[in-house]
């Protein structure tokens, strides 16, 4: 029996000798490819191409890089009904594809073509089909947050309409969530990420969609739990979001305002989101009794004292929220004329919580005297207000410049160590881990 696929098959006659066989393997191989057309398969980057449909048709990367005929020739006898797919290798993402389904949108690339077309097309080789791939990268990241109990960065990017993960202790960079990854609605324009770690759920907002996404952080599947009409005004100007992790069913959103003036003046807002309805509520706004929301781009959530802290750059203070009530109350004053102001960032991170120790670490940077003039990681007591530099040091006397445009910090309370997400002029991110203790930094982000 002649065989015709990729695998040959000469029957079940025996043969004795392994010469032989080779010899007729390759006899035959030379009889297919006289009797059939050449559809070459091509790699660029790191990934597989495979047939959904389970056929031998399909290049593997050491098939590529070895040139095995399977990609160089891909030979197709009679009829051609394929699905391939493109997976990318760990730390890479599918770009798309060129030649016959250049115009597909997804990894996806169906082809059927008929008996009669593939013979007559005998001895031709078709244009190859290549799947694109690069390396993920930090660009134009638009949300980020930690996992501070499995130890991940997640971060959404708005170019890319996908999650990305990063392990923080084996180093590796993921997709988590995107058109090709996970199962549920399209991701359009994530912009903001917060994280239910004990749930093991991300959840995003989407500000094209008006949605907010819930994900799974292991299958990157994605629903939509909130959507414009389900209560409150959907913030159009979300600067930031916040999970309630004692609770664990509510999510909070900080509008900054520019969609809801009160006398031209921005009516900085904060909405609470019943993860379990989907319905949203205004929660607090300078309507409420306490200080008036200035200026703030930031939502955090002190488990602590089941409040929320909002950074108020314009007027210098943490302000705290009631979260039954909405009402507002200064946590702390930051001192004047000391450069202890928290600077504008133009972004949505600028501190974190540590808890353990009762303080807000925050990243400032700007007219600082030496060493401190290129940027610096302070805490702030949150009883007394006290203010201490923990990087760089007064005896440091020379400091590389580390901050740039910092827009997300986290901080670890197992290494002590803080992790800043700093994005320059052309929109990519590094991630960089600050030692609190040895006063070390190393670059994350990117690897090279």
């Amino acid at each position: 029996m002649y065989i015709i696929s990729s695998n040959l098959v000469i029957g079940e006659k025996r043969i004795g000798s392994l010469t032989m066989m080779t010899r007729i393997y390759f006899s035959l191989a030379v009889l297919l490819a006289l009797q059939a057309c050449s559809h070459p398969l091509e790699i660029v980057g790191e990934g597989d191409i495979i047939d959904l449909k389970g056929s031998d048709h399909g290049c593997m990367l050491d098939q590529h890089r070895i040139k095995e005929d399977v990609c160089t020739k891909n030979f197709v006898v009679f009829e051609y009904d394929v699905n391939y797919k493109a997976i990318p290798k760990e730390g890479w993402e599918f770009v798309g594809w060129q030649g016959v389904c250049e115009n597909r949108k997804t990894s996806s690339c169906p082809l059927k073509i008929s008996r009669d077309i593939v013979t007559k097309n005998w001895f031709k080789t078709m244009p190859p089909t290549v799947a694109v791939f690069k390396p993920i990268s930090l660009l134009h990241i638009s949300g980020a947050a930690m996992d501070k109990t499995n130890r991940a960065i997640y971060f959404t990017s708005t170019t890319h309409d996908n999650v990305i993960k990063y392990d923080l202790a084996s180093g590796d960079l993921s997709l988590l969530s995107s058109k090709d990854k996970g199962v549920g609605p399209d991701l359009f324009s994530p912009s903001h990420i917060a994280i239910d770690s004990l749930g093991g759920k991300a959840f995003v907002f989407d500000h094209v969609l008006k949605s907010i996404f819930r994900i799974d952080l292991i299958t990157g599947d994605r629903e939509i739990i909130s959507t414009e009409g389900d209560g409150y005004a959907f913030p159009v100007f979300t600067s930031d979001i916040a999970f309630n992790s004692n609770s664990r069913d509510r999510l909070y959103i900080v509008d900054t305002g520019y969609a809801h003036t009160v006398n031209n003046e921005p009516n900085i807002t904060i909405s609470e989101v019943n993860i379990t309805t989907g319905q949203r509520y205004l929660l607090s706004n300078n309507s409420n009794s306490g200080p008036s929301f200035s200026f703030t781009e930031e939502l955090l959530f002190d488990s602590s004292k089941n409040r929320l802290i909002v950074p108020d750059t314009n007027i210098a203070n943490l302000v705290g929220v009631d979260i039954s009530s909405g009402n507002k109350s200064v946590i702390l004053d930051f001192p004047e004329n000391t450069n202890a102001d928290l600077n504008h960032t133009g972004s949505s991170k600028i501190g974190d919580l540590d808890l353990a120790n009762n303080r807000f670490i925050a990243l400032e940077w700007g007219s600082f005297n030496e060493p401190y003039e290129a940027g610096a990681v302070v805490a702030y007591d949150l009883t007394d207000g006290s203010r201490s530099f923990l990087y760089p040091t007064p005896d440091v006397n020379e400091v590389e410049v580390f901050l740039d445009n910092p827009t997300w910090a986290f901080f670890d309370s197992i290494l002590n160590s803080l992790y800043v997400v700093d994005t320059s002029s052309d929109g990519i991110s590094t991630l960089s881990a600050i030692d609190l203790d040895t006063l070390s930094r190393e670059k994350l982000l990117p690897s090279n």
